[in-house]
């Protein structure tokens, strides 16, 4: 990606007192080469297929689920100052 032109800049301080820029800029794009070929991906079952590769499923929304759950029984038991 080659960046030819920046439109605009724009500068945000947050409360903490920190600066942070935001650029729009006008890009260059390139397609990627055609390959042909097709993969497709059942994230349901124990591991992950994809054009006949298997992958383990290591079920990260379930953990990050499970952990939230927790997390939201300890916040409720704690008391406002």
């Amino acid at each position: 990606m080659k960046v030819s032109k920046i439109i605009f800049a724009t500068i945000s301080k947050s409360t903490t007192g920190n600066y942070y820029v935001s650029l729009t800029c006008e890009v260059q794009h390139q397609p990627y080469e055609k390959t042909n070929s097709k993969v497709g991906i059942d994230t349901g079952i124990k591991d992950l297929l994809s054009d006949g590769t298997t992958y383990e499923n290591i079920k990260t929304l379930k953990n990050k689920l499970k952990k939230l759950k927790y997390n939201q029984r300890q916040l409720s038991k704690k008391s406002k100052r």
